[in-house]
């Protein structure tokens, strides 16, 4: 739990939000439990939504109601407004429209810039050209699955 709240972030296809939390709380949180004043959270949640495409009118509504790209991008807000050294990425563009892909790799540009090491399972190889330092391609070749 100590690596996970100070040094590996994660950032997953699928959010799985509070009820009755409005996505702006729910992404400005690792601010918050970082100690940051709630105001100067709130407002960088808030930009940063924005920037991810999240439409105004969503930012007090409850995400538990949202699509999966909509809770997807609350969910990538929570990992870039608190970055922590290592950020584990489970297809964080899989579910975003190109818009906000486009400012999910700019947002992975300057993390990297800054130093955040990258783990991540892509979608979309074009998300991250010429962003990877080391790639795997991964293939699935007659699996058979028994029940």
């Amino acid at each position: 739990l100590w690596a996970r709240k100070h040094w590996v972030g994660y950032a997953r296809q699928f959010l799985d939000p509070r009820p009755r939390t409005p996505a702006l709380e729910v992404a400005a949180e690792p601010l918050l439990w970082a100690g940051l004043p709630r105001e100067e959270a709130l407002a960088r949640a808030r930009e940063l939504l924005l920037e991810l495409g999240l439409r105004e009118e969503l930012l007090e509504a409850f995400p538990t109601a949202f699509s999966g790209g909509e809770r997807q991008k609350v969910n990538l807000a929570r990992v870039f407004l608190h970055p922590l050294p290592l950020l584990l990425l489970d297809e964080p563009t899989a579910s975003l429209d190109p818009g906000a892909r486009k400012a999910v790799r700019a947002r992975l540009w300057a993390l990297k810039e800054q130093g955040v090491a990258m783990v991540g399972v892509f979608h979309h190889p074009e998300d991250v050209a010429g962003l990877v330092d080391r790639s795997l391609r991964l293939e699935v070749r007659d699996v058979a699955f028994r029940g």
